[in-house]
């Protein structure tokens, strides 16, 4: 993955990653409500799906 191509749409999306290489990498919390990990989910496939 580019990540300097997707990272700024992932911000715009609400999601923050950590740079790391290639790889899209996520740091929620242990505690995640099952509602914050599907909209961390759904919008990093939303923006990948968007940039194929």
């Amino acid at each position: 993955v580019a990540m300097e191509k997707i990272q700024p749409a992932l911000v715009e999306a609400g999601v923050w990653v950590r740079p790391f290489g290639r790889l899209v990498y996520l740091m929620p919390p242990y505690i995640i409500e099952e509602a914050d990990l599907a909209f961390l989910c759904d919008a990093v496939h939303h923006v990948l799906a968007g940039s194929a």
